[in-house]
This record gives structure tokens, sequence and C-alpha cells, in this order.
């Protein structure tokens, strides 16, 4: 039942969420893992409740950065969100789950040497014209290279 469970949300996750490859092997790997513990507990998938989950989370958490730890409660909470939306279960206390709070960290920046060497055209990559203009585009503009990819250069 569980494998046929797990099957079924690997196929939701893949046709109606669109998610990645990677994505969906980290989430289904989660889920195996709880899936184990549970069982270990003599407790299914189904009747899993917050305090199983939390225990489980403090396991697999530990020692791990807090991105970690947010990816195993979102694959848990999709989860139970779609055994609740198929109606495989009324509700689940698994959606009481939050996330933790994810850390901001700023970017690192160049140096003052690093951005003279790099408009000296130290280096292979930056001996054409067009190469210059993208990297002052992206230095005197502050402009993410996602942003300067995005640019209609016509």
């Amino acid at each position: 039942m569980a494998l046929n469970l797990l099957k079924n949300f690997d196929d939701f996750l893949r046709v109606e969420r669109g998610f990645s490859v990677h994505t969906r092997r980290a989430y289904l790997y989660t889920l195996r893992r709880l899936q184990a513990d549970l069982e270990r507990q003599g407790k299914t998938l189904l009747c899993a409740r917050k305090s199983e989950f939390r225990s489980f989370l403090f396991h697999v958490g530990r020692g791990r950065k807090t991105a970690t730890i947010a990816r195993h409660i979102a694959a848990i909470r999709t989860f139970y969100q779609w055994l609740v939306r198929t109606e495989r279960l009324d509700y689940s206390e698994a959606l009481e789950l939050s996330p933790p709070k994810m850390g901001r960290y700023l970017p690192r920046v160049l140096s003052e040497q690093e951005t003279i060497r790099l408009f000296e055209g130290h280096g292979e990559d930056h001996k054409t014209s067009r190469t210059l203009a993208i990297l002052e585009l992206l230095y005197s503009a502050g402009l993410r290279v996602s942003e300067v990819s995005q640019l209609d250069w016509g």
C-alpha cells in the first residue's frame, strides 16, 4: 500500500506539479526515511502524528543546514496535502509543521584588485568587446547575471 502511495505521489509531483527529477528524488528519499522510522514504531504513513513528525525531523536534522530541514518539511507537508486533497486522509497534523526561519546571506563581492584585473582583461574570456560590455553593464548598473541574460539586445 505504501509503495503505491509513494508511486502515485511521485506521479503527481512529475505530472501535475512539474517537479524536477532531483526534487522528486529528494522528496521520496525523505518520505521513505519517514516511513522506515514510523515502521520501527509500528505505525504507518497514514496514521502518523505531529509528535512522530517532529521526532523524525529532529533526528534527520541534526547537524544539517536550515535549508535541508526546510526541504524535509516541504516534502512531508506536500505529501500530506496531497493525501488530504485526494481524500486518502481527512486531515493530517503534518499540515501544522512550519519551516525553520531561513538565514539571509549577503553575496560575496569582488575586491578592488579583483575588479581591476577583471576589466584589464586578464584571462582568455575577456578578449571580446561584447564580453567587456556585459561586464561593464553588470558592474556599473549592479545587475545580476540573470537580469543581463534576460535583456533584449535588439
